[in-house]
């Protein structure tokens, strides 16, 4: 039997499908952009990615015609949400959380319940780059379009929705709306109250792993797909990623490196979770039950895209500029002493930085692209290095890390990685443990594994371990150092 596993991203989606015994039959994908239609504004185009969904679901059905699929489930990132009606219309764009619109939702939230209070409840720190401010701003900006939408859907429960199930959030991606009680599992009518939002406007809870429809009839012979189908409730793209890391057990850690990076640990629930609070992390549902989740993410990819694309003319490669391998072609052998500031555009847990922007800082007349090119390499994991280290004085540590992502096939930015962090990084044989993760959780889901370690056990596979030079990491330390002063030097001039 055939099992699919789709990704839904900021950059492009994935299909992969796999058969129940291990092996993979296939895999595809498509690239989108965001739009920006102002300075500030980043939104998806949602029946295009929609047409590239169906476009990979057809690749799917020739993959899986000797080993017909069964079930289905989908990852995607978190926050945006897709206006729909109740026909299964799409209504407009999704507007991502790196967007600028609907700070001062978060703002006026922040006025209403203090920080500590709406920690238990919902145990995020509140940011616009939330659900909540973003269908706040559509709201009070574009009501015509707020009173035709019935439901607002995240991307993986919209996939669901449109192949025909009935409409419902999964419990990983509503905790990325504000609006959620993590401990109850369920919608918070407090917080609902306090926003004034219509709840009228969310769809019901769905566990990750549970089954909420099958796909309709329609669908199935567009696309060629068998007509019993079953459509699992996914969730949140980090979570999928844990569960096809391998990471399903307290104590547990990847490092999804894509468009964004984050670095996810595993564990059960506290009962004090203010520590976490203090510490500036989230806690999420796991797809799996009873394990939660914390993030720590920034820009990753997108910098480097970014950087392809200026040397390109600003046309994604059309200017005849070096393309992304070339460029890491070129990358020094040692420390370029440059110092990139990851903030071209807000941040995520834990700092939520949305004053500052970026910056690369050090260059001379000999500077060459490489330099420039690894610098931000450099400085992402002198980022996330920084916050590890805040962390582990908690108590939380990380001896070793599993990448994934589309970053996570990148030897040198692993080694990177390795060097600065001082520890291992295991690059499994798929990377893309998102979508391997909703294949999985397919599985899970219509009983054809008993237990995650069943699952995981076929196909969590490492190919390799990056071993840092302690030699180089001695010269990153101090070069996280200086990297620490630049930024507190140059955020204390810029705000």
């Amino acid at each position: 039997m055939g099992l699919l596993g789709l990704d839904i991203g900021t950059s492009g989606c994935k299909i992969l499908a796999v058969s129940a015994d291990g092996g993979v039959l296939g895999e595809k994908y498509i690239p989108h952009s965001p739009g920006h239609p102002k300075s500030g504004y980043a939104e998806l185009d949602s029946s295009l990615i929609w047409n590239n969904v169906k476009r990979l679901l057809q690749y799917a059905a020739g993959v899986t015609s000797k080993n017909p699929a069964t079930a289905l489930s989908v990852s995607s990132f978190g926050e945006a949400v897709v206006p729909v009606s109740e026909n299964r219309e799409i209504l407009g764009h999704s507007i991502l959380g790196s967007d600028v619109r609907g700070e001062e939702y978060s703002d006026s939230l922040k006025e209403q319940i203090n920080g500590e209070d709406f920690y238990e409840i919902n145990p995020n720190i509140i940011s616009l780059c939330y659900t909540y401010p973003k269908t706040a701003w559509i709201r009070d900006n574009n009501p015509g379009l707020f009173e035709k939408t019935d439901k607002f859907l995240h991307w993986a429960d919209f996939i669901n929705f449109m192949l025909g199930a009935e409409p419902y959030t999964s419990n990983s991606l509503a905790n990325r709306s504000l609006l959620f009680n993590l401990k109850k599992n369920n919608w918070s009518d407090e917080l609902f109250k306090r926003t004034g939002m219509d709840r009228d406007k969310y769809a019901g809870i769905a566990d990750g792993g549970s089954i909420v429809g099958v796909i309709s009839r329609e669908l199935a012979g567009e696309l060629g797909l068998p007509g019993d189908m079953q459509l699992v409730a996914g969730g949140h793209d980090q979570c999928l990623n844990a569960l096809g890391s391998g990471a399903i057990r307290p104590g547990s850690a990847v490092c999804g490196i894509g468009t964004f990076e984050c670095i996810t640990p595993v564990f059960s629930l506290m009962e004090d979770v203010q520590p976490l609070r203090r510490m500036g992390l989230n806690i999420e549902h796991h797809v799996l039950p009873d394990l939660y989740l914390s993030f720590i993410y920034n820009q990753a990819g997108s910098l480097l895209n970014w950087f392809q694309q200026v040397l390109s003319g600003g046309g994604g490669g059309s200017g005849g500029g070096p393309d992304i391998l070339q460029l890491e072609k070129e990358i020094p052998s040692e420390p370029t002493g440059l110092f990139t500031l990851p903030y071209f555009e807000p941040t995520g847990s834990p700092g939520f930085v949305n004053d500052m922007c970026g910056g690369i800082i050090g260059m001379k007349t000999s500077t060459t692209r490489g330099d420039m090119f690894k610098s931000i390499m450099e400085s992402v994991a002198y980022y996330f290095h920084e916050v590890i280290q805040d962390v582990s004085k908690e108590g939380i540590t990380f001896n070793e890390f599993t990448a994934t992502g589309g970053g996570g096939k990148s030897v040198p930015w692993l080694q990177i990685h390795a060097d600065v962090f001082g520890v291992p990084f295991k690059q499994p044989e798929i990377t893309e443990g998102s979508a391997l993760g909703a294949a999985l959780l397919a599985g899970l889901g219509t009983g054809v594994w008993d237990n995650a370690e069943d699952a995981v056990k076929g196909f969590v596979k490492i190919k390799q371990v990056i071993e840092p030079d302690m030699k180089k990491h001695r010269q990153y330390q101090d070069l996280s150092e200086r990297y620490r002063k630049i930024y507190q030097g140059v955020r204390s001039g810029w705000v």
